[in-house]
């Protein structure tokens, strides 16, 4: 079950005291906080709802506010953003008394109020305040979705904007999106404002969706291991014209290789699609086409360019020449197979 199916089972007319909503995924935290917010009828203009980040908020206010009583309503709704105490980051908004003061309101929540608290990131279950909220809470974990629940997802979402998309097409919109959540939800809303009740070809897609930089230096990859010299450069110096700095380049770059040569380690060791996604802990659409794109290429081969694009990195930083000048070579050197 994913965040957005236990959204749509609670009941606005019986909310829980407590709901902790956290995950690592922005995209999808955001789109569950919007969702969330809308389903408890939150109102910033309304006197029984407070809505208070922590970084920025006065912290015994913000406990202060858990214990008031709401104003012309059954209820009171408090929300607390960037609740870092019970995450991994290494930061703090409560001082020690004011955390155990809020432990205590855990323990024994107030009947009237109901509490949510979105949390940017991974929980600390080190602490006892994480292991009560475990207890007590309504848990909203914001994790990757699958293929198969994006799928689900945004195939609701096309009907209810109207959008005539087949289902590869909108594969391919997924593909299109690096499978970020918010960028598939934008870019089938741009498909909606082109094509409004018309249905949406494969040449639409590459008509009207942008391309990411992440999608152009896949281009770009496949260019040099497809020994299209030419066409790197020429597509390098588009992307320096629109301002992105080399170094960005190389970065990006390298972190594909770096998958790579990872991926076509773990194959050679027997595993599948499936054990290299599980190993890896990245989304499967990204070891799926580093498969398709290694399948003729050696291991020795990969480490080898890899090894050569960190050492560019070292020698761009460390001031060993013209940066444009070493990348383009380097470009070069991959595509002739030269190391």
């Amino acid at each position: 079950m994913t965040i957005f199916d236990q959204i749509n089972k609670i009941d606005a007319r019986h909310l829980a005291p407590l709901y902790l909503i956290f995950g690592e995924d922005e995209s999808l935290l955001s789109e569950a906080k919007t969702q969330l917010l809308k389903k408890v009828g939150y109102q910033a203009d309304n006197l029984s709802q407070v809505y208070l980040d922590l970084v920025e908020a006065d912290t015994n206010f913000a406990l202060e506010e858990l214990e008031s009583l709401p104003f012309f309503e059954d209820q009171r709704l408090v929300i607390y953003e960037n609740l870092w105490d019970i995450s991994t980051t290494k930061k703090s908004v409560f001082k020690d008394s004011e955390l155990l003061r809020l432990e205590s309101y855990i323990d024994n929540p107030v009947d009237t109020t109901v509490l949510l608290i979105f949390v940017h990131g991974k929980l600390d279950s080190k602490r006892r305040i994480v292991k009560k909220l475990k207890q007590k809470a309504v848990l909203l974990e914001a994790k990757a979705l699958t293929e198969f629940e994006l799928k689900n997802y945004f195939m609701a979402y096309a009907n209810y904007l109207n959008l005539r998309i087949e289902g590869q097409n909108l594969t391919y919109v997924f593909e299109r999106s690096s499978y970020n959540f918010s960028l598939i939800k934008k870019n089938l809303e741009l498909l909606k404002l082109y094509k409004d009740d018309k249905p949406v070809t494969l040449e639409d897609l590459d008509s009207i969706l942008p391309k990411t930089l992440q999608d152009n230096i896949f281009s770009l990859t496949d260019m040099i291991l497809g020994q299209n010299i030419n066409g790197a450069r020429a597509l390098v110096s588009d992307l320096q014209i629109q301002g992105e700095d080399t170094i960005k380049l190389l970065a990006i770059l390298t972190g594909n290789f770096r998958i790579f040569y990872q991926v076509k380690l773990l194959q050679t060791k027997g595993y599948n699609q499936a054990q290299i996604t599980e190993f890896m802990k990245i989304h499967p659409y990204r070891i799926k086409l580093a498969l398709k794109t290694i399948k003729s290429f050696s291991v020795d081969f990969l480490a080898h360019t890899l090894k050569n694009l960190i050492e560019l990195d070292y020698q761009i930083k460390s001031g060993y020449g013209d940066k444009d000048y070493l990348f383009d070579t380097q470009l070069i050197k991959i595509a002739l197979r030269y190391n």
